[in-house]
């Protein structure tokens, strides 16, 4: 099968698992349910400005515009359907690089606290 037959496959089966959701929400009373949804694609692209221009490209189909509410690290573009939010975002490499220096320095300090027993 080739990617886009792959990639048709799947979306399917993710519309049908939405729709199946949204079925048990409407049918199932006592089913708790968040306040707020937010589907939240992750852009992966191989440099800073093709990742932008995937959020932009996705930002054309849902009508919106679409910028950096934490600073410059992330682009994202979201659209509202009532309480379920739809949301593309990408971070750059830069924010990426640092925050995984960050994460191998917490995690690899043989001093830091584990809260495990010895």
């Amino acid at each position: 099968m080739t990617d886009e037959g792959i990639n048709l496959v799947y979306r399917i089966a993710v519309a049908g698992g939405l729709r199946n959701l949204a079925s048990l929400i409407e049918r199932r009373m006592d089913l708790p349910v968040p306040r707020n949804v937010e589907i939240s694609y992750s852009v992966i692209a191989d440099s800073d400005e093709d990742a932008r221009a995937e959020v932009d490209r996705i930002a054309g189909i849902l009508g919106e515009t679409p910028g950096y509410p934490y600073g410059d690290s992330h682009y994202i573009v979201t659209h509202d359907f009532g309480p379920v939010t739809y949301a593309a975002v990408a971070i750059t490499r830069e924010y990426m690089d640092r925050y995984r220096a960050e994460m191998e320095a917490e995690y690899s300090d043989p001093r830091k606290e584990t809260g495990g027993s010895e």
